[in-house]
C-alpha cells in the first residue's frame, strides 16, 4: 500500500487531476475539509506511534502526506473563488504562483519580476513600486504592468 500511494504521489499529473477534481465537485466546506486533513497530516508526521521502529518509507510517506496537504491548502487559500468557478486554473495562473513539488509546471504562463532590487551586504532586496498598474488586452491574451520606481 505504501509503495502505491508514493507512486501516485510522484505522477504530478494525477495530484493535478485530483486538486481540478476537488474543486469540480466543491461543496461549501471545502475548505474546512482540507484544514482538518492538513491538520491530520500534521498529527500523523509527528505521531510517536510511527517513531523510531517506522519503516523509512512509511517516515517519507506520512511526510509527503503533510508536504502535499499543506501546499493543497495553501492554494485553497490563495485561490479557492478562482477554482470554484473554474477549477480548470488548477493548471495555468495557479501553479505559476503556487510552487509545489506536487504540481505539473505548466507553460500556460511564465512569471518573471522586473523589479530593481538593491544591493544590501551579501544579499538583494526588491524594492517596492511608488506606483504601480497594470491593464489587459480585451482578448486577455496580454497584460502590460507600469511600475515606477525610486532612483537608488
Amino acid at each position: 500500500m505504501i509503495a502505491r500511494i508514493t507512486t501516485y504521489m510522484e505522477h504530478k499529473l494525477g495530484v493535478m487531476a485530483w486538486a481540478e477534481a476537488l474543486y469540480t465537485m466543491a461543496y461549501d466546506d471545502l475548505s474546512a475539509k482540507l484544514l482538518g486533513l492538513r491538520n491530520k497530516a500534521e498529527s500523523l508526521a509527528a505521531s510517536s506511534q510511527f517513531g523510531d521502529q517506522a519503516k523509512p518509507e512509511m517516515k517519507l510517506l506520512l511526510q509527503d502526506i503533510h508536504d502535499i496537504m499543506v501546499d493543497i491548502s495553501g492554494v485553497d487559500t490563495d485561490w479557492t473563488q478562482c477554482l470554484i468557478a473554474a477549477p480548470c486554473e488548477i493548471w495555468g495562473d495557479v501553479t505559476i504562483f503556487s510552487k509545489s513539488k506536487f504540481f505539473v509546471a505548466t507553460k500556460a504562463g511564465t512569471l518573471e519580476s522586473l523589479a530593481p532590487t538593491l544591493d544590501v551586504g551579501n544579499c538583494e532586496m526588491a524594492m517596492k513600486p511608488l506606483f504601480s498598474v497594470s491593464r489587459s488586452s480585451m482578448d486577455a491574451k496580454r497584460l502590460g504592468i507600469l511600475g515606477i520606481f525610486p532612483c537608488k
